[in-house]
C-alpha cells in the first residue's frame, strides 16, 4: 500500500464549478481548509474533467453510422464479424473527425468568453491549464471515447461463445487500464461486463473457485444499484478508479458533492470486480487451462499496485466536510458492505 504524504487533489465537476466562480467564497474557504493548501495548484486535471469543464457532451459522437444504422444499434451477427472488419480503426477515425484538438480548444475558449464575468482567478487558470494540456490529453480522450463506443455494441445476436470472446476482450482492457495506470480506469466497461456476464451460464472453472463464484453471485444485486447517466458520470468514473489506483506514483484525495450511498456502492462494485479480475489474471491457477491470452497478459503486465486514497464528501452548498471515507478500509474488507 502507498504511504506517500503528498497525495494528488482531485475535484469532481460540481466542486470544480464552485471553486472556479465568484460568489462561492465560503465554499472555497472550506475546501481550502480541508486541502490545507493556499491554492489549488496541486490539483490533478484529467482528460474527462477537461471534457466536463468545457461542457462537451460525449453523446455528440453517439450518432456515428455503420451500414445506414447508428453504430450502437447495428446488430453484429457474430463477434468475429465485429472483430474482423477493422471496427476499432473505423470508429477511431470517425471520433477523430468529430473531436479534433482545435475543436477542444474552441469549446474551452468559448466557455472562457461566455463565463468571463463569473470566473474568479482560479476559473481562468483552470481553463488555461486545460488548453495547455490538450496535446497531452488528446490520445487519451480519443481512446476513452472509443472505448465507450465499443462498450455499447449491440451483442443481441452473439452466441454464447461469442459473448465469452467479447467478455475476454473487455476483461483484457480492464486489466490493461489497472496495470498501466490510465486515469479513466474502466468503470463503465466494468458495468458492461457485469451485464454481459449475468446473461451467461457460470463456467465450470468459476464454479470450482470460491473467490470467483462469490463475485459471480453478486452480479444481479450489483447491477440493481448501478445505473449511469448517458450524460455525465464520466469524471465520476475517473474518480472511482483514482480512489483505488492513484495517479502515477501518488495516492489521490478526492473531493465530491455526490451522494455518499452512491459513491460507497460504486467503490465496492469496482473493487469487487477489479479484485476478482486481478485474481483471475495473476493468481488463479492456470495449469489446467491452455489460454494464450492469459499468458500474454501475464507476460506483458505487472501485478497492479493498489494506491488507496481518501474521499471527502462535501456539502453541496457550503463545501463543509460531511464524511471522510478511507478507501483502504474497502480494499481491506473492513466495511461489512452488503450488495
Amino acid at each position: 500500500m502507498d504511504t506517500q504524504k503528498t497525495p494528488c487533489l482531485f475535484f469532481d465537476q460540481n466542486v470544480m464549478e464552485k471553486l472556479s466562480k465568484k460568489g462561492h467564497q465560503s465554499f472555497q474557504n472550506n475546501v481550502n481548509k480541508l486541502c490545507r493548501e493556499k491554492s489549488y495548484k496541486g490539483q490533478l486535471l484529467t482528460p474527462f474533467s477537461l471534457l466536463e469543464f468545457a461542457g462537451y457532451d460525449p453523446r455528440n459522437i453517439s450518432n456515428i453510422m455503420y451500414q445506414k444504422k447508428k453504430f450502437t444499434d447495428f446488430p453484429f451477427p457474430s463477434y468475429d464479424d465485429f472483430n474482423n472488419k477493422n471496427m476499432v480503426k473505423y470508429l477511431r477515425e470517425q471520433i477523430c473527425k468529430k473531436v479534433t484538438k482545435n475543436f477542444l480548444k474552441e469549446i474551452l475558449e468559448k466557455k472562457k468568453n461566455r463565463e468571463k464575468d463569473y470566473f474568479n482567478e482560479e476559473g481562468f487558470r483552470f481553463i488555461e491549464e486545460y488548453i495547455k494540456k490538450i496535446d497531452l490529453f488528446y490520445e487519451d480522450i480519443i481512446n476513452y471515447l472509443l472505448l465507450e463506443q465499443l462498450s455499447q455494441i449491440n451483442t443481441s445476436k452473439f452466441s454464447e461463445k461469442d459473448r465469452y470472446k467479447y467478455i475476454g476482450l473487455f476483461s483484457h482492457l480492464v486489466i490493461d487500464f489497472a496495470c498501466k495506470k490510465h486515469s479513466l480506469g474502466s468503470f463503465r466497461t466494468v458495468l458492461k461486463l457485469y451485464d454481459e456476464w449475468r446473461k451467461q451460464p457460470i463456467p465450470q472453472r468459476i464454479r470450482e473457485d470460491s473467490e470467483l463464484l462469490k463475485t459471480e453471485k453478486h452480479i444481479p444485486k450489483i447491477l440493481e444499484k448501478s445505473k449511469l447517466k448517458s450524460k455525465g458520470d464520466r469524471v465520476d468514473c475517473e474518480m472511482i478508479h483514482l480512489a483505488f489506483f492513484g495517479w502515477e506514483h501518488k495516492t489521490c484525495h478526492i473531493y465530491t458533492t455526490d451522494n455518499k450511498k452512491l459513491i460507497t456502492h460504486r467503490l465496492h462494485l469496482y473493487h469487487t470486480f477489479i479484485k476478482a479480475i486481478i485474481y483471475y489474471f495473476f493468481e488463479h491457477p492456470q495449469s489446467e487451462h491452455n489460454d494464450k491470452t492469459l499468458s500474454q497478459i501475464q507476460n506483458n503486465n505487472k501485478l497492479p499496485e493498489w494506491k488507496c486514497g481518501k474521499i471527502f464528501i462535501l456539502n453541496r452548498e457550503t463545501g463543509e466536510k460531511i464524511k471522510k471515507m478511507s478507501v483502504t478500509k474497502i480494499y481491506e474488507g473492513k466495511t461489512n458492505y452488503q450488495f
